[in-house]
């Protein structure tokens, strides 16, 4: 899975493809989805211009316990590859006690140095450190760390509007279309912004003039937000259809009046 996104250098922007992290890859956190790629940069999902081989389409799901990403019909193999990890003599957890009748035995070799050799019981000591078992008693598969995964759950990938509407941007809406709808100028940020006819909606553009996304200010609050031209559907940072803050109906359909307009 790829996206694609926009990387800012020197006030420079370009767009860049960066693969996603194969290691819980989208989460969601404080109501907004996240994307992590493999350089381990995060980016929201308005940071998004493009999506390509969605993990979420093609049937992938996520190990509860290691968090990678795994195709739903290999989960066997995936499980198994864990598992041939599983040696106890190399293994963290691996304690060895002196056993009670054991004495030290002294070894001299021909270089002159000693070799002490003493007799240990070998234990798995469990994750709270107090608790072990006798390695010959272990049941692996409920108990052995490297069969975590066999004993967890699958997971769901996290969707949002980039899995649930394939290719939401068709028309790409520059700085000379919201010339051309009159919206007035405000400042320049990173880009520049533009506002629409009584102030409440803002037009974010990177240097390149290509929309980033637009804003909504209502009650001393500001929330960020796309729209799709190809579903005609208005999208938020939690992945979900915007839902305007609850303002007036009129003005909710004022508003998106006028961002419609600047497509045609």
């Amino acid at each position: 899975m790829k996206i694609l996104v926009r990387e800012i250098n020197d006030g420079i922007c370009n767009y860049v493809w960066k693969k996603m992290a194969s290691n819980r890859p989208i989460t969601k956190r404080c109501g907004t989805v996240y994307y992590k790629t493999e350089d381990n940069k995060v980016y929201d999902c308005l940071q998004i211009v493009k999506i390509t081989h969605d993990y979420r389409k093609l049937n992938y799901v996520l190990c509860s316990n290691c968090g990678e990403v795994v195709k739903e019909s290999k989960l066997i193999q995936h499980y198994e590859a864990q598992e041939h990890n599983a040696n106890c003599m190399k293994c963290d957890r691996l304690l060895l006690k002196k056993a009670n009748d054991s004495e030290t035995t002294n070894v001299l070799r021909p270089d002159g140095t000693v070799l002490s050799k003493t007799v240990n019981n070998a234990y798995c000591n469990d994750r709270y450190g107090w608790r072990y078992i006798p390695l010959a008693e272990v049941n692996k598969l409920e108990r052995c760390k490297y069969f975590a995964c066999r004993r967890s759950e699958k997971l769901d990938i996290i969707s949002d509007f980039w899995s649930n509407y394939q290719n939401p941007y068709k028309d790409i809406l520059t700085e000379a279309g919201v010339i051309k709808g009159k919206w007035r100028y405000i400042d320049s940020h990173r880009g520049r912004r533009y506002a629409n006819s009584n102030g409440k909606v803002i037009a974010c553009f990177d240097t390149n003039g290509i929309l980033e996304n637009f804003v909504l200010l209502h009650r001393n609050n500001s929330e960020e937000f796309v729209y799709s031209d190809v579903y005609d559907k208005f999208f938020g940072r939690n992945g979900l259809e915007f839902n305007w803050s609850d303002i007036a109906e009129a003005s909710k359909e004022r508003y998106m009046r006028q961002i419609r307009a600047l497509y045609k």
